[in-house]
């Protein structure tokens, strides 16, 4: 047999939206045998689409039939065939039509879709979700059965290919989406990635970021752009539009909340206005007459978590570029290290430069700059942290895993060391900066360029000359970093105006774990299954008993909300399992609330008297050090409310603590009140009414004799 069907897991498509599988595997040997497998659909074809996922690097030689559908008396009305040696697509049609397709990478999948009209005679293929040919004339009979497989080969075809997602359908059935599971720009389906397929090296670099990330082949979308890095606005107004075709087609327009320009996409767009423009900046917003937006999300303090609506239209947008495939590559690893290892303080630091220059306010921002610096937001970010002025804006530190400056437009000869820690993200901010950033040269003398070549992994800049009123805000920025958000999500709710010259490099899907000993705190919630375990709402100290929350996340006074708490050591790593707690609001500050007894718990709990005494119990189902109860006081009923009445002693290794009085002289009732540190406090339910206890009478009354 010449050829050969098998259906393996290995064969299968490795975005398959259902769990396992396997994918068809065709054989292929010397000789002309073929072998297919067939498909009758219930009702004939007249206007026909059917999609496969395709992956052909295992073929060599010559070409191999793949797939043809048949009318009802036997005539084939269309056949695609494979070049094994060329690795393009034909499809010959009626009336000699051809449509045709190069696959832009052999070694990796592609998807293929044809679709034909057999009315109108309308006939067209799509490869990897674009238009690849189309042609008029194929009109003739509908189509009742397909085959799939080897159905004919050349003598010389040998090897493999695996095919897989194979769909017949009446209407377009598009390329094969993976849902999000996540409501966030964390997610990869989330995110569409685009390079340039005009450069033989582009589709290696997606399939790598795609390997890297976990993003569905969906998601890759490959254009053919210019090669320069600076388009013109009418190229500009051609990518914006094609970007809106392949989302349309493909059912990714309220999926996808990101875009990332990859490999040789145009960086810049000159408008005409004095300035080029970033085009990942102008791609914010689907809108063909590009123009600054203020930004809704963004306040100089930290939002709620932006989610698909909270972008109203919006999207996030990135660029990962380099002078050449290994550069570019490398910036894919250096985030992928950020990802993978926390940062501790001896392998970043932090450096602020507060320096003036002129054009930039103080008052507007360098006070508040410094307000944050000083504050327990910058504190939070536990990095060793350095001040640089004008004559030193960084100096040569060894372990510089951030910078935020605006000092100078261009960067010192000196500014880094040839040695470095683990460096994360530089932003220069200068508002008038000296020249545009560029990634296509292998030495760049500005701001974005100078801290790629140092080996941050990304690193932002103004374009152009801009307002300081569009400069983004650190201190939301860091706080998103440290909650654990993606670098895309920490600039987005940085920029106070989208669209408005500013440019940056990075992986939009990098996550930093700051260094952070102590609990992180996740909450409020109604329910525990409603907590958020990426995004800690702050960090309580290892030492400590009481913390600080944001006044729109505490409770009000006197109230309670859910919250976890989960352990971590000094580099970010989680060291215990998660606890749930309830806080209470005492005086202004949020404090652990003591953990409720196991009895009572419920009301009118009974707490006869006996010999003249009452005996009140309280039982936990750990020891009581572990309660957080400082103080525990029975309290009795005093008719207009309860009040203090005994205070047990409290043994921290046990579970139980208990009171004895004497028995009350007229019906009452107690419960107990557990304090915690700083003064929250819980009640228990109120017990039974313990009646006044009477000695009973005996008195011999008679006795009778007995014979």
């Amino acid at each position: 047999m010449t050829a050969a069907l098998e259906q393996t897991p290995a064969a299968a498509f490795p975005d398959r939206p259902r769990t396992g599988g396997v994918g068809l595997r065709v054989t292929l040997g010397v000789g002309g045998d073929g072998a297919s497998l067939r498909y009758a659909p219930v009702a004939p074809l007249a206007r026909l689409h059917t999609r496969f996922a395709i992956r052909s690097s295992g073929a060599t030689g010559g070409r191999v039939v793949l797939l043809a559908g048949f009318d009802n008396s036997g005539v084939e009305r269309f056949r695609l065939t494979l070049d094994a040696a060329t690795h393009t697509i034909t499809v010959d049609l009626p009336n000699e039509m051809i449509l045709s397709a190069a696959l832009p990478a052999a070694p990796y999948w592609h998807v293929i879709e044809l679709a034909v009209d057999t009315v109108s005679g309308e006939a067209s293929l799509r490869l990897n979700g674009l238009a690849a040919d189309e042609a008029i004339g194929a009109a003739g009979n509908a189509v009742t059965t397909f085959r799939l497989g080897a159905l004919r080969k050349d003598v010389a075809a040998v090897g493999s290919v695996d095919l897989d997602e194979w769909a017949v359908a009446d209407a377009p059935v598009g390329l094969v989406r993976v849902e999000p599971v996540s409501e966030y720009a964390d997610d990869p389906g989330r995110w569409l990635v685009v390079y340039n397929i005009a450069d033989p090296d582009a589709a290696a670099w997606a399939e790598y970021y795609r390997a890297a990330r976990g993003v569905p082949y969906a998601n890759l979308c490959g254009l053919t752009l210019p090669l320069d890095e600076t388009i013109t606005q009418g190229q500009f107004a051609d990518l914006n539009t094609a970007l809106g075709e392949y989302l349309d087609h493909n059912g990714l327009r309220d999926q996808v909340v990101g875009l990332l320009l990859g490999y040789r996409v145009p960086g810049y767009a000159d408008l005409g206005e004095g300035g080029l423009e970033p085009v990942a900046g102008l791609l914010h917003r689907d809108d063909p007459e590009p123009g600054p937006i203020a930004n809704a999300a963004a306040v100089d303090a930290l939002p709620g978590r932006p989610t698909v609506a909270a972008l109203g239209g919006n999207r996030m947008t990135a660029r990962l570029d380099g002078p050449d495939l290994a550069a570019a590559i490398a910036l894919v690893d250096r985030a992928t290290a950020v990802i993978n290892e926390p940062l501790t303080g001896d392998s970043a630091a932090f450096t602020l430069d507060l320096s003036t220059t002129d054009g930039l306010s103080a008052e507007a921002v360098l006070t508040a700059q410094g307000e944050w610096a000083a504050g327990l937001d910058r504190q939070r970010l536990r990095l060793p942290f350095g001040l640089h002025g004008a004559t030193n804006p960084a100096g040569t530190l060894a372990n510089d895993g951030f910078y935020w400056g605006w000092s100078t437009p261009r960067p010192p000869v000196d500014w880094l060391s040839s040695e470095g820690g683990r460096r994360v993200f530089a932003g220069q901010f200068h508002p008038t900066p000296d020249g545009t950033p560029t990634l296509r040269t292998a030495i760049s003398e500005d701001w974005i360029g100078a801290a790629l070549a140092g080996g941050y992994a990304a690193a932002a800049g103004p374009a152009h000359a801009v307002s300081p009123d569009v400069l983004p805000y650190p201190r939301p920025f860091f706080e998103a970093l440290r909650r654990g958000w993606t670098l895309a999500e920490a600039w987005y709710v940085a920029l106070p105006v989208l669209r408005e010259g500013l440019a940056w490099v990075g992986d939009p899907l990098m996550r930093v774990t700051m260094p952070r000993a102590g609990w992180d705190v996740f909450g409020p919630a109604k329910t525990l299954e409603r907590i958020d375990l990426d995004s800690p709402l702050t960090l309580l100290p290892k030492s400590g008993r009481a913390f600080v929350l944001p006044t729109d996340q505490r409770p009000g006074e006197g109230d309670s909300a859910r919250y976890l708490l989960r352990r971590v050591d000094g580099d970010g790593r989680i060291v215990s399992s998660a606890t749930a707690i309830n806080v209470t609001m005492h005086q202004g500050v949020a404090l652990p609330t003591p953990t409720p007894p196991a009895w009572p718990d419920h009301n009118d709990w009974p707490a006869a008297p006996n010999a003249g005494v009452v005996t009140c119990v309280a039982c936990w189902d750990r020891p009581l050090r572990r309660c957080a109860a400082e103080e525990i006081v029975l309290e009795t009923d005093a008719g207009s409310g309860f009040v203090p009445l005994a205070n047990a002693a409290i043994h921290p290794l046990r579970r139980s603590v208990n009171v004895t009085l004497d028995a009350p002289v007229e019906p009452t009732r107690y419960r107990w009140r557990i304090t915690g540190p700083g003064g929250g406090s819980i009640v228990t339910p109120p017990s039974a009414v313990v009646q006044p206890f009477a000695e009973s009478l005996h008195t011999l009354a008679s006795w009778e004799a007995c014979p």
